[in-house]
């Protein structure tokens, strides 16, 4: 968002294009209830407020490149969460710019989504369903539909990353595009949605990292990570 400025304005900008290593065993997935459209949706974006990819792999069916969109939005969330709590633990609970913007982008990218996919409206057929997020507040714009199918071989319903990631092109904008742009449209947005998940996979790594070091101590003050974060925001721009 605008208001954003400083090493934290590349994770709006990831949003609008479309925000830890070692050998411990990967989680596992935790149980949903996936027998209706909504409550699958929202078991959905609870796990991406978590953080939690592997229990939002588990709700939805996609490739592999588009499974990854959700690893990378969920290690973003996660990322933030850690370097504002880490923050917290290391230099107590006191208001501080960057804390304002963490919070924010936490508020837009993880909390949001719950509140306003949870009171969205449905529309749905045997097989497949639409859920629009409730338009409340001035960031509520941004927040994505869900489309779901129900699985031909079970009595459960999936977030169908492709519908919801990449809906069809608006008459208008239909009107405008050759051919050849017709035809490659999906195409194309999925390639601009996969960069755009890189960045957010990036930044994740960054916000990792960084919450890392000031848990062990390297920084004296906010001020010290405020300038290690944003030293590592410009690498990523170049």
């Amino acid at each position: 968002m605008s208001q954003f400025s400083g090493p934290l304005c590349i994770i709006w900008s990831a949003i609008l294009l479309v925000a830890a290593g070692g050998c411990a065993a990967p989680p596992k997935p935790q149980p949903v209830n996936l027998s209706a459209p909504q409550l699958a949706a929202v078991e959905y974006v609870k796990a991406l407020q978590r953080g939690d990819s592997a229990t939002a792999r588990v709700i939805c069916s996609g490739s592999e490149q588009e499974l990854r969109w959700i690893d990378s939005l969920a290690s973003l969330i996660d990322g933030i969460r850690q370097l504002n709590n880490a923050l917290y633990d290391r230099f107590g609970r006191y208001t501080h710019q960057i804390h304002t913007d963490l919070e924010e982008s936490l508020r837009i990218l993880a909390d949001e989504p719950v509140e306003l996919i949870s009171n969205g409206s449905i529309r749905v057929n045997a097989t497949e369903a639409l859920i629009q997020p409730t338009k409340a507040g001035f960031t509520a714009k941004d927040q994505m539909a869900i489309v779901l199918r129900k699985q031909s071989d079970r009595e459960i319903w999936k977030v169908d990353l492709a519908r919801t990631f990449v809906p069809p092109a608006p008459r208008d904008q239909l009107m405008l595009m050759s051919d050849d742009q017709r035809k490659n449209y999906g195409k194309d947005q999925r390639a601009k949605i996969s960069a755009a998940m890189e960045k957010y996979q990036e930044t994740a790594d960054v916000f990792h990292h960084i919450a890392r070091d000031v848990r062990a101590n390297r920084f004296k003050s906010i001020a010290d990570v405020e300038a290690a974060l944003g030293k590592e925001m410009a690498k990523l721009q170049r």
